[in-house]
């Protein structure tokens, strides 16, 4: 049982506005995985008008794989930084290209970034600076314990949550750490289910700073006080995490259960994003925390 209250079912009480500059593959999907859930997605992406956008909505998710879009991504960060509204950075392919690692380079170093989440081989590039893998796809065959090392190494490193997506998502803020392993294979056959989760990000930190929940305590203190909240970012993303792994898993079953291919199983997805409730949630998940 999630030892917090639980933030999926409260999405559609704040209704959260979340700005997505994001790449035209999977633009649409994100808007739509977002609504699912109760929220509401702004794809606003001209420069000229991010920053007058950003002033109105409650997160920012910036999508690398919109390149034409860096500098609407540049000035909505700013504005979200000055109203301390969440962002996430979703650094599509930034395992094979020097552009997109420079620019999520400037990005981190500005401040505004609340939340990394990418594959391996991308928190891998953007650690060690260099070219991982061509393309999108995490190829690399890295252990689990290098994965969480990376990731806290980035967390602690720029002052970020890193949400490292892979069969088991690992999810810190560099001293706290999750491992997440629910999720199915097919989505690794179908494009943009890194994207939509990055979307989802933005719509769980969003809610959780607007519904005012719990304050960050040391796990020290954690360990004094069994009743402590834990870091309320870190709890959002290790939930949202568990719950579209659930609705992987659950699209997988109908679409086996009919005879249907991956794009039944991308129809089922959406589907279960907005069918799903705190009981499945509760009996389906499968967050381990470390020690």
């Amino acid at each position: 049982m999630l030892p917090w209250e639980m933030i999926y079912p409260r999405i559609s009480e704040v209704k959260p506005l979340v700005q997505c500059i994001t790449n035209i593959v999977t633009a649409g999907d994100c808007a739509n995985a977002l609504l699912a859930v109760g929220a509401s997605p702004t794809m606003a992406h001209a420069a000229e008008e991010a920053a007058e956008v950003a002033a109105g909505c409650d997160a920012l998710v910036c999508n690398l794989g919109a390149t034409a879009d860096f500098k609407a991504m540049r000035r909505a960060s700013a504005v979200n930084l000055r109203l301390g509204h969440p962002v996430i950075l979703d650094p599509v392919g930034a395992g094979g290209s020097g552009l997109r690692r420079r620019f999520a380079g400037k990005l981190l170093a500005g401040g505004a970034v609340t939340c990394v989440r990418g594959n391996a081989s991308e928190i891998r590039a953007l650690v060690q600076g260099r070219s991982t893998v061509t393309g999108v796809d995490a190829r690399e065959d890295i252990s689990m314990e290098e994965r969480i090392s990376l990731a806290g190494e980035l967390a602690a490193r720029h002052g970020v949550l890193v949400v490292l997506s892979g069969e088991t998502d690992v999810v810190t803020d560099g001293t706290e750490c999750f491992l997440v392993a629910n999720g199915s294979a097919y989505m690794t056959r179908i494009t943009g289910c890194g994207c939509m989760a990055s979307a989802l990000l933005g719509a769980y930190f969003a809610a959780v700073k607007k519904l005012g929940m719990g304050t960050w305590v040391s796990q020290q203190e954690a360990g004094k006080n069994p009743q402590a909240p834990y870091n309320p970012d870190l709890m959002a993303a290790a939930e949202l995490m568990s719950v579209f792994g659930i609705c992987g898993e659950l699209a997988q079953e109908r679409t086996e259960t009919a005879g249907g291919g991956t794009m039944n199983f991308h129809f089922n997805l959406m589907d279960e994003l907005s069918r799903l409730n705190e009981n499945i949630i509760q009996k389906r998940e499968n967050i381990k925390k470390l020690k």
